[in-house]
């Protein structure tokens, strides 16, 4: 019976990241996650929710991993990750069937996402996991909804300019979880805490020297960016960027940007990626300034909740 067991921690987070980095030399054309992305949804996305309930791997009997899903049910949105030698094959088919129906049976929980659709992306490359999704009564939008961006590192990067007073620094301690927290939530309109960004702080895959930060005269913080490093394919993703409303368009994110890069630089990474919505015209402009240029776009495919 096709049954993929539920997600249990570290060690599986260890495995999706070998997996993930093993398959991303395309830098994700094909649908694969940077192993940045991993974490981040797990325990960012995900935060509401234990994630063995929304992450599932399928191995063969000798413990290899054939495929894993995730689950968003807020959105409600799928992804499932499939070996590159089972792109097409029935085992690919059975696994977006059992996600689908998971993600199915997880939303109807949220009572908010009554008369949404249920969605997944689609990469350019993605021409097999498209015809399926077909075949299993999801459509395409129209139009791409998100841009995948690339940058060269070994191409000059200017110095970090910042108004008078301001720094940019790591963030260090679990102790900075609080004003961590409310950047974050000043940035997104979103519900952190304290306790709630204490606990992404503790989680496998974090690392606090990879989340940047502005710092204001007053010793708010006011800007900030988790950077996160695939050493396999020596390509570095942003995820996510975002300044305090209070303190946008003063070029605090340029700046930031620009001092995470020379750090993506110095640990060997050859590129930097990020991920932003196609309607976002200040990331559009802010991308664009830094260099970064569109690798491809990301379509929606949707079905209705049943």
């Amino acid at each position: 019976m096709f049954k993929p067991r539920p997600y249990a921690g570290a060690d599986d987070l260890q495995k999706l990241i070998t997996f993930n980095a093993m398959a991303y030399g395309d830098g994700g054309a094909t649908g694969y996650l940077h192993v940045g992305d991993i974490p981040h949804r797990i325990y960012n996305v995900l935060r509401h929710y234990n994630p063995a309930d929304l992450v599932h791997l399928y191995e063969d009997e000798t413990g290899n991993l054939l495929a894993w899903s995730i689950i968003m049910p807020r959105y409600p949105a799928f992804d499932v990750q499939i070996h590159p030698n089972l792109h097409g094959s029935a085992i690919e088919e059975d696994m977006l069937i059992w996600a689908i129906n998971l993600a199915q049976e997880k939303a109807s929980y949220e009572k908010q996402l009554l008369g949404r659709e249920l969605i997944t992306d689609v990469y350019p490359a993605g021409t097999i996991r498209a015809e399926l999704l077909l075949k299993l009564g999801f459509h395409p939008t129209k139009e791409p909804f998100m841009v995948h961006a690339r940058r060269l590192l070994n191409q000059p990067i200017p110095n970090a300019i910042l108004p008078e007073g301001f720094i940019i620094r790591s963030a260090q301690t679990i102790h900075e979880a609080g004003q961590l927290a409310d950047v974050h939530a000043g940035a997104f309109g979103s519900s952190w805490t304290p306790e709630s960004y204490a606990k992404v702080m503790q989680s496998p895959g974090y690392h606090v020297e990879h989340e940047m930060v502005v710092v204001a005269p007053d010793g708010r913080f006011v800007a900030f960016c988790i950077y996160w490093l695939d050493e396999v394919n020596q390509i570095a993703l942003f995820e996510p960027v975002g300044t305090h409303r209070d303190f946008q368009r003063m070029g605090l994110g340029r700046a930031l940007m620009h001092k995470t890069m020379r750090r993506m630089q110095n640990a060997g990474m050859q590129f930097a990626e990020i991920n932003y919505e196609l309607d976002n015209d200040s990331a559009n402009r802010l991308y664009q300034v830094i260099g970064f240029e569109p690798l491809y776009s990301i379509y929606s495919y949707n079905k209705p909740l049943e």
